[in-house]
């Protein structure tokens, strides 16, 4: 392998591993929302009623989030693991499923599974997470988050074996 393959893949593999950690951050904000029963796509505006986009907030004050706080894992270890706003600690799994999102990624794509498992894997893989962690939490997933979770584990399956496409 020449020296261009080899940088050609470390580029590939860290594009992998910052998508994989980017939809462990969002699996992550879908578990959350899920649990405590809220929609993880719109919000109710206090104010005028209409839905706006659901963001990100702290779960202790409440502060929505900027955009530099939303860099999985970098954010987290910037911070300390504490809320930049209240100072109050930031769980651990919180790092742990975007690291986990970056493996599995990395995992898949290091099957040798063509662009269209990779891509569909990779929208059904935040979904997937989720519902792992609603489960731990001993809460129920959606119906629609199960399904996803059922199809991620069948794509999957599909890349390693026959994913060639």
């Amino acid at each position: 392998m020449e020296q261009a393959d080899h940088l050609l893949l470390f580029l590939m593999l860290l594009a992998m591993a910052m998508v994989g950690l980017c939809l462990g951050s969002f699996a992550s904000a879908i578990a959350y929302r899920i649990m405590k029963n809220e929609s993880w796509i719109f919000i109710r505006d206090g104010v005028s009623g209409k839905p706006a986009p659901a963001r990100s907030y702290c779960p202790s004050c409440h502060h929505p989030l900027r955009a530099s706080d939303l860099l999985p894992l970098l954010s987290w270890m910037m911070t300390g693991g504490k809320c930049r706003y209240c100072q109050v600690g930031i769980s651990i799994r919180y790092p742990l499923i975007e690291v986990t999102g970056a493996i599995v990624m990395v995992l898949c794509y290091l099957t040798g599974s063509g662009i269209i498992s990779l891509a569909l894997f990779s929208i059904t893989l935040p979904f997937s997470l989720a519902c792992i962690l609603v489960l731990c939490s001993k809460s129920k997933p959606s119906f629609f988050v199960l399904q996803m979770f059922i199809l991620n584990i069948a794509i999957f399956f599909y890349a390693v074996g026959w994913g060639r496409v």
